[in-house]
């Protein structure tokens, strides 16, 4: 068993509230990076992919820092999706994606095996880099 966050969503996004969260999501990654967090392709390895319809990364495989990929795409048959990050450096990206989303697609419902505390370095991320994220809440 390892630490994962979880979140439910409708099956299509609106493209204009996607192509917002994308915009966001080309911050929170590059923040991650600069702060030396290693974000890597849905694999581990490569580029991440972030696209207009499409927003997937992993940890770096090389370092040993990946786990399961972070995976959240404009359309999806799937209401429920999870990704399991076992604390490895790339959960900062995940949960900043996650209070991202949350701001921007507000149907979305973000649950963690993490406090709420666990989410403050995600908070103060987004608020730096988004202006927004300081009263992100996990949903009950």
């Amino acid at each position: 068993m390892g630490y994962t966050h979880y979140w439910d969503r409708p099956p299509s996004i609106d493209p204009v509230a996607y192509g917002h969260m994308i915009t966001d999501a080309q911050r929170i990654l590059a923040a991650c990076v600069a702060q030396g967090i290693a974000v890597a392709g849905w694999d581990g390895t490569g580029s991440l992919t972030c696209t207009p319809d499409e927003l997937a990364f992993n940890g770096n495989r090389e370092a040993g820092e990946h786990d399961e990929t972070f995976r959240f795409d404009r359309e999806s048959p799937d209401p429920f999706s999870c990704c399991k990050t076992g604390h490895r450096p790339y959960d900062l990206a995940v949960t900043a994606m996650l209070v991202a989303i949350k701001h921007h697609i507000p149907e979305v419902h973000v649950h963690s095996d993490g406090t709420s505390s666990d989410w403050d370095a995600a908070r103060n991320l987004c608020q730096a880099v988004c202006g927004y994220g300081a009263d992100f809440a996990l949903d009950s």
